[in-house]
């Protein structure tokens, strides 16, 4: 059968979900979605669709809308290949141009249009699979948020405004549990092991989306001068390279990361353009994507959603905003996105990373001093500050790290601060450190970077976190990168795993890791 056959072509179901501001909502790659009409056709054809059933106005709404000719049946029979009609409406679509700017960002509506209705189709799915799971209707007041929800947001127009209503009608007056009732018995009396599987995938796919987006969220802002080692850190911290990494300032916007512990090695991404706020999705993440999104000045805003490795979304989900430089001689434009930011959002915990090669600056006492002004609007706010590239440090001429420390103490209680937390940091030897116990690929300068991180991590004065008072009670939790190999071979040298774990941990990535792992969850 046609159907059966297109939907196990997804049989690997995969749900995404970016967060923006306070509005969840969960998002479909376009295949996925083709399987999911298919699905919902499949399911439905036997129901009995009556012209007066909130169904069929919803379908015979959605058709005319789109502008369909054939989307009027005279009986029951038909509901079949209308919903093939839809979808192949949104494959026509998807020849036309991106797919993913048509269809899915209508968190960017400002005209009415067919994405609305696209909108209601999500709602639809999603509350039948949640009536299929908890085998209870939906109650009319969650619908009723869902909408107002989005009305709110997305300001609409009085025209948007009533379709929104009328579709509300129709959400309020289906009834999920019978309809979900009779999709379960189509699933269990098909006999059809695939559609089977697939349903029981779907539903458990589900239920890990609902539980994830129901969760608080924990922002993480990241703010430092330029060249402090930021975006380095950020890479560090997620266990994997994708933030662009440069000499020059290259944050050139906001840049969202998104913890999510069901998605292993994927990254989903998605951009605003600044003109009109529409959104581009793509499930395909790569540095280079980034880098172009980075790049181009019509994007004011990058969102990514992966698995930050040691980091768990069991009470909270961790979101790390990476900001600009703010001392960005060449581009102002840099400091007014961090300064908008810091005065719009909400930080749960503020990062504050500061060259150690080079502290003392008045930009980075001006920058400090604009996040001053957002921590003390939250008393409840936490703030680290991290002294990154420590291992560029002349020890040799007699300087301590302890020395710097207290500099550093000072110009931050010279701002305002009381009783900073500061943490010394070498954000590019954990950064290489790590690609070497994953076996990753090394570039010729980081090899001899290694070399030099090796030896210089040797030194038991190098043992970073020992240098922040609490680190015991942050330092119970194995951040380890496994391996089965013993010894790693580079340049012909032989070098221990586990030497290489322990320095790992003397940089203070992973006690950093579980300081935010506590705050988010707890000590578990």
């Amino acid at each position: 059968m046609n159907i059966i056959n297109s939907i196990m072509l997804n049989n690997k179901l995969m749900l995404f979900r970016i967060s923006l501001r306070n509005l969840k909502l969960l998002y479909f790659n376009d295949n996925i979605r083709f399987s999911f009409i298919n699905l919902l056709s499949y399911y439905l054809k036997d129901m009995d669709i009556s012209e007066n059933s909130s169904l069929y106005l919803f379908l015979h709404s959605y058709a005319n809308h789109l502008n369909f000719k054939d989307y009027n049946f005279p009986n029951n029979n038909q509901i079949d290949n209308y919903l093939n009609t839809i979808l192949n409406g949104y494959k026509e679509k998807l020849k036309t141009g991106n797919f993913l700017i048509d269809i899915i960002p209508f968190l960017g509506i400002k005209k009415y249009d067919f994405r609305i209705f696209f909108l209601f189709e999500l709602l639809f799915i999603r509350y039948l699979i949640i009536a299929i799971d908890d085998r209870k209707n939906i109650k009319t007041h969650i619908i009723n948020e869902d909408i107002n929800k989005l009305i709110t947001y997305f300001k609409l127009n009085k025209e948007e405004n009533i379709l929104f209503e009328k579709l509300k009608d129709i959400l309020c007056t289906c009834n999920f549990k019978e309809l979900g009732t009779q999709l379960e018995n189509l699933i269990v009396n098909s006999n059809n092991k695939n559609l089977i599987e697939l349903s029981d995938d779907l539903l458990k796919n589900v239920k890990i989306i609902t539980n994830y987006i129901s969760l608080p969220v924990y922002n993480v802002g990241v703010f430092a001068t330029m060249s402090a080692g930021k975006s380095t850190f950020i890479n560090a911290l997620l266990n994997k390279d994708f933030i662009p990494s440069k000499n020059e300032a290259c944050t050139a916007k906001i840049t969202s990361i998104s913890d999510n512990d069901s998605m292993e090695d994927k990254i989903f991404g998605g951009c605003s353009l600044d003109d009109n706020k529409s959104y581009i999705f793509s499930n395909e993440i790569t540095k280079q994507v980034i880098e172009e999104w980075n790049n181009n000045d019509d994007i004011d805003h990058i969102f990514l959603e992966t698995d930050i490795k040691y980091i768990h979304s069991k009470k909270g989900i961790l979101v790390i905003h990476d900001t600009p430089g703010a001392n960005n001689s060449r581009n102002e434009k840099h400091g007014n996105i961090t300064n908008q930011f810091l005065e719009s959002s909400k930080i749960d915990l503020f990062i504050y990373l500061i060259n150690a090669h080079n502290p003392t600056t008045n930009d980075n006492y001006a920058m400090m001093n604009n996040v001053y002004e957002a921590y003390n609007k939250n008393k409840n706010t936490k703030i680290l500050f991290l002294i990154n590239k420590i291992d560029d440090c002349d020890f040799d001429s007699g300087e301590t790290i302890e020395e710097i420390m207290d500099t550093v103490k000072k110009d931050i209680e010279n701002v305002g601060f009381d009783s900073p937390i500061i943490i010394p940091l070498s954000a590019d030897a954990a950064r290489v450190f790590r690609k070497i116990l994953k076996s990753e690929e090394l570039t010729i300068k980081e090899r001899g970077a290694f070399n030099t991180f090796y030896n210089i991590f040797e030194d038991e004065k190098m043992n970073l976190p020992s240098y922040y008072k609490d680190y015991k009670l942050h330092y119970n939790i194995d951040n380890s990168i496994n391996t089965e190999e013993e010894h790693i071979i580079i340049k012909n040298n032989k070098y221990s795993t586990k030497k290489i774990n322990d320095m790992l941990n003397k940089t203070s990535i992973n006690l950093i890791r579980n300081i935010i792992n506590k705050e988010i969850n707890g000590s578990e």
